[in-house]
């Protein structure tokens, strides 16, 4: 059994060894956004839960864009705060920013911010936890805050809770967590491998113009589409 492991590991150590340069298969990581729907700007709190109070996606003086996350203490709680859960790497450095802006008077609401780090079994290893507090943060005026951290052995998942302590309303926006991935690589290359192979015949996009960015000088309306019965509008 083990003689005939070795010779199937062989075989395949050979096999790579013999392709071409070009087509060797390395790795590579990237930096991706790991918050979904940080800017608010899907006019909905999609991707966020919240405890202790309410959320809501606010128009009321975004930093950028027409939305930011506004969190309020419910009555009798002491914090309230909107959570997202991401999927991290043992031993990777991740980067958490957002803008952060009192809403009420200076009644000594402040945000915070803590990160739970969670194992594969989906376990709060609580003594890795982080929390930041934010007492000069007031009412009107939007504050960058940064948080990098490395995510410890066997952790593989981390809890983002923005924290509200007091009853005035606080907001969000532009929160981000980036942090790196490995991707497969052809040929040494930086590139996706995805980006390099050759296409599969069949695989490409059937739907032309399915982001509605062409616009067709003829008719004002999407390349390659018509409308039957009605009227083409951008929105």
């Amino acid at each position: 059994q083990e003689d005939l492991m070795f010779k199937k590991s062989l075989i395949f150590v050979l096999l790579i060894a013999l392709l071409p340069l070009n087509y060797r298969v390395g790795f590579a990581s990237e930096k991706v956004e790991l918050i979904y729907n940080g800017n608010l700007e899907s006019a909905s709190t999609a991707g966020w839960t919240v405890f202790n109070g309410a959320m809501s996606a606010s128009t009321v003086n975004p930093y950028e864009g027409k939305y930011s996350l506004e969190v309020k203490t419910s009555a009798g709680k002491e914090s309230s705060f909107a959570v997202q859960k991401v999927v991290v790497s043992p031993g990777n450095e991740y980067n958490l920013s957002f803008y952060v802006r009192g809403g009420g008077g200076d009644d000594g609401t402040y945000p915070a911010v803590k990160l739970q780090f969670f194992d594969a079994k989906n376990n709060n290893i609580a003594s890795n936890d982080i929390q930041e507090t934010y007492s000069d943060v007031i009412a009107g005026r939007w504050r960058k805050k940064t948080l990098t951290f490395k995510v410890p052995t066997d952790i593989t998942g981390v809890e983002v809770l923005l924290r509200v302590f007091g009853a005035q309303p606080v907001y969000f926006d532009n929160i981000s967590l980036m942090g790196e991935r490995v991707i497969p690589t052809i040929g040494g290359s930086s590139r996706p491998a995805e980006n390099i192979m050759p296409k599969v015949p069949g695989s490409e996009e059937l739907i032309k113009n399915g982001s509605f960015e062409e616009i067709d000088p003829a008719t004002g309306g999407p390349k390659g589409w018509n409308v039957i019965r009605g009227n083409w509008k951008e929105n």
